[in-house]
């Protein structure tokens, strides 16, 4: 019989895995992954390390690879362990067994793909892990030392340079620069044994809490650094999530153009390498708004950045910094905003930051969020629909917000910009000639539109410069004959024939209107051409119509076609604008004038 080919079920090996951790106390699935594109695309920086990697995620930094390895060895011979090398390297074997055992569980961690070899990813764990455990150790004893204790810190690799450790403090906060809690436990135990369960062993949530300014309590509940620091604040409390918006409608200016009074509740100062959020904000019935104060250092963005990016890839969570984020999006709306609440001590600027780059945090903090809790929903409510008793005149309410509104205006348009000038500057003229360039081919524009525009003006000039209206010009010749009849004491005789015509005049080609008359006076013509044609400028037919000559008319009226109509109907016609009724003459009428010669001989 044929032997049967053994199956290769390696692919199930990371579901197996993934299934051993959904009920494992210390341990969560997919609880360390990648933060999503669509809050990464806000502030991309907030989420990668600069200084020190830990966890197999971000394994280019290699800035404090040395810097791990000493802080390894410390840890390794602290107090209360053998310090001879012999049993500081049997301790680490056995820190090396014991992490070993829980690969799966660590791949679970990281949502079953890790491209590591179980030993390579039990070498990267017990290399972080004693570097985390030493320096949360170190900071928590940093933070509490005294003036005679400072020397001691002086020749720390990290803690002796104040910007290296608000670096290594932002990176190991990160949510992809995390390590499984429970490897924390299992090396600090092997280092520090301890007869209790590791499920009931605190000692490593302590040391975290006392590193970043918590309250000690006697329980862990968390599944890496960031989870702890979470719990710590918001608590193990769970809220139905609701879809993610911008509940306040009215910002701090428009609040107290409403009559609402904003005050800073009462702190009390904390070190400069801690950062902690207080949520406790209470609007009252009197109309008073109270919120904790704010303190922004160089670790609050990213801290605040990633923990929002922590509750909303758990659906279990609590969402508090997602919706105090959003409180804050409402309430701030412009830089007059933001200096208003500098003004009453609501926010406090540690960090320095200007006025533009806390407007970009306030108002991109949340963005890509999609889940929020209630916790300032009925503040929020209320806040919009106040109209207190105090509240000013209309007149006195009126200039604040209008100010205020010129002023968001005013810097929209400068953050466009300022926008536009940078990718000008960065794009196009990021040198002196493609400046000059630049101006040259701005120069040349601003010169082919001015030509475009007097040419036009020129072209409509002439285009006024046209010949009468037939009924102006026969006004204008039967002024000049009532004159000479006048002067002569007897009236040129007229006379009108009626015959089928258009509704413009027409003249005979027998008249001799448009001859010079050998008299004292002027010519009279019924044109007002100033030269005289035997064709006449004036003619009151269809432009189809031909001499006995042949030839077409040469005026500015009717409907004329071209010669070679294949060329097109030519320039448009100008049409003449309507003569009043009183000058135009019926259908199936023409007027004849009849001038006695006799009158002008002698």
């Amino acid at each position: 019989m044929k032997e049967k080919k053994e199956v290769d079920l390696s692919w199930m090996v990371p579901i197996e895995v993934m299934l051993g951790a959904l009920h494992h106390g210390q341990v969560q699935a997919c609880s360390i992954s990648r933060v999503p594109e669509k809050l990464r695309d806000q502030k991309e920086h907030a989420f990668k390390p600069k200084e020190v990697s830990i966890g197999p995620l971000h394994r280019g930094t290699q800035l404090m690879e040395e810097t791990k390895w000493h802080y390894m060895r410390q840890f390794l011979e602290r107090k209360g362990t053998q310090r001879q090398n012999k049993k500081s390297e049997l301790r680490l074997r056995e820190c090396g067994n014991d992490i070993l055992k829980l690969d799966k569980l660590i791949t679970a961690s990281y949502g079953g793909h890790v491209e590591a070899q179980p030993q390579d990813l039990a070498k990267i764990m017990i290399v972080d892990g004693c570097f985390l455990l030493e320096f949360l150790i170190s900071l928590g004893d940093y933070i509490t030392q005294t003036q005679t204790e400072s020397i001691r810190f002086s020749k720390d690799l990290v803690l002796k340079n104040k910007e290296k450790v608000l670096c290594v403090l932002n990176d190991i906060t990160m949510l992809e620069n995390q390590i499984p809690f429970i490897v924390l436990k299992k090396l600090y135990r092997k280092v520090y044994p301890d007869d209790s369960d590791v499920d009931q062993d605190h000692r490593v949530a302590n040391i975290v809490r006392k590193a970043f300014g918590f309250s000690e309590v006697n329980h862990s509940g968390g599944v890496h650094v960031l989870h702890l620091m979470h719990v710590s604040t918001v608590g193990h409390h769970h809220d139905e999530g609701k879809r993610a918006k911008q509940e306040l409608l009215r910002c701090a200016t428009r609040l107290k153009a409403a009559g609402i009074t904003i005050k800073a509740s009462k702190h009390t100062p904390c070190h400069e390498l801690l950062d902690t959020f207080n949520f406790g904000i209470d609007f009252t019935n009197a109309g008073v708004l109270q919120i904790p104060v704010l303190n922004v250092k160089e670790t609050t963005e990213v801290r605040w950045r990633n923990l929002i990016a922590w509750e909303q890839s758990k659906i279990s969570l609590k969402c508090q910094y997602t919706s105090y984020a959003l409180f804050f999006q409402g309430l701030i709306c412009c830089k007059h905003d933001i200096e208003f609440l500098e003004e009453i001590g609501v926010i406090v600027n540690y960090a320095k930051k200007s006025k533009e780059e806390l407007l970009n945090l306030f108002q991109t903090i949340a963005k890509g969020a999609e889940r929020m809790d209630s916790s300032y929903s009925k503040d929020c409510d209320k806040l919009n629909e106040y109209h207190g008793k105090k509240v000013r005149t209309v007149l006195g309410k009126l200039p604040i917000v209008f100010w205020h509104k010129c002023r968001h205006v005013f810097e929209i348009v400068m953050y466009y910009w300022g926008n536009w000038y940078k990718i000008l500057i960065r794009d196009h003229i990021p040198t002196v000639w493609k400046f000059i360039g630049v101006l040259a081919a701005a120069a040349l524009l601003v010169l082919a539109v001015l030509q475009t525009y007097y040419s036009s003006r020129v072209q409509r000039g002439k285009e006024t410069r046209c010949t009468f209206p037939p009924s102006q010009t026969l006004s204008f010749e039967l002024s000049f004959l009532a004159m000479a009849s006048l002067l002569l004491a007897a009236p040129p005789p007229l006379s009108i024939h009626s015959h089928t015509s258009s509704s413009h005049l027409s003249f005979s080609q027998s008249q001799s209107l448009f001859t010079p008359l050998f008299t004292p006076f002027p010519s009279f013509s019924a044109s007002a051409a100033p030269s005289l044609s035997p064709t006449p400028s004036v003619y009151c037919g269809r432009g189809d119509r031909k001499t006995e000559r042949g030839k077409r008319f040469n005026h500015s009226f009717g409907n004329a076609r071209p010669k070679d109509k294949k060329k097109g109907r030519g320039p448009p016609r100008l049409h003449a604008p309507p003569a009043p009724k009183k000058d135009r003459f019926e259908d199936n009428e023409v007027v004849k004038i009849e001038i006695d010669e006799s009158l002008f001989s002698g």
